[in-house]
């Protein structure tokens, strides 16, 4: 009985490993296809870009200054 149920178990393990890989597919196309890309559609018609991928070789740096702020030993304690 024992060696039936071992059987079982693994049949059904490797049953929901299966499912379990055609779901992933499937809900990562869906997520790819219904909201990363006309999303990305959007941004590309409205002429909105995230990285400044352009190369100048005018520039000595790429580097971009950040503002002086106060350090405050409240900003370091809770920073999140």
């Amino acid at each position: 009985m024992m060696r039936f149920l071992r059987f079982l178990s693994s049949l059904w393990k490797k049953f929901a490993e299966l499912l379990g890989w055609i779901n992933t597919r499937i809900l990562l196309t869906i997520i790819y296809f219904l909201i990363i890309t006309p999303l990305a559609l959007v941004f590309r018609l409205s002429g909105k870009q995230f990285l400044d991928l352009g190369f100048n070789r005018a520039t000595e740096t790429y580097w971009q200054v950040r503002p002086d702020t106060e350090l405050k030993k409240e900003n370091y304690q809770r920073q999140f």
